[in-house]
């Protein structure tokens, strides 16, 4: 039965998938495949596949597990390898107290400008980017972080780049 492929009926109105144990709906038919294997294992006759941690929690999926190994709620002093050097709390990921240390203790200063919903610039570097992205890279741009990394300095102030902004919108409308 691993591997077998469930048809599910979808909902007239909204196209959706629906579940066949619960009111649960989804357009995709791997959100449903997950949904029934994590809530209606036993209904479904499908095998609930166990991943056990040494602190005796079960998790469904091996990523689930790692992600509980990585967490903060399980992190202890062998797995907390990164320290914050102000307020010393203790991560498991470089990568989690970069964005730590951006989030908790650089709140003051100027880091990014925002370009659209989705879009920053880090004020440092100039460096356009995701915004979701932007948080760790001014932790390893932006020398007001411990984390940063040695580069060139921008002197661009807001005018300039207001300026710049003006000048890409022009061009364009000109194509």
């Amino acid at each position: 039965m691993v591997g077998k492929i469930h048809k599910y009926n979808r909902n007239e109105e909204t196209g959706d998938l629906r579940c066949p144990y619960c009111e649960y709906e989804t357009l995709k038919q791997n959100t449903m495949s997950e949904h029934v294997r994590r809530k209606h294992a036993e209904k479904a006759l499908r095998p609930i596949m166990a991943n056990v941690c040494h602190c005796g929690r079960t998790f469904q999926t091996k990523t689930e597990l790692c992600q509980h190994l990585n967490s903060k709620t399980h992190a202890s002093d062998e797995t907390s390898r990164f320290e914050c050097p102000d307020c010393h709390e203790k991560m498991s990921k470089r990568e989690s107290l970069v964005i730590h240390y951006v989030r908790s203790h650089l709140q003051g200063v100027r880091l990014k400008r925002q370009i659209d919903p989705f879009h920053s610039q880090c004020c440092h570097c100039e460096k356009i980017m995701k915004s979701t992205s932007m948080t760790y890279h001014v932790g390893v741009c932006n020398p007001a972080s411990p984390f940063a990394k040695p580069s060139k300095k921008s002197n661009v102030n807001d005018d300039e780049f207001s300026q710049f902004l003006m000048f890409i919108c022009r061009a364009a409308q000109h194509q």
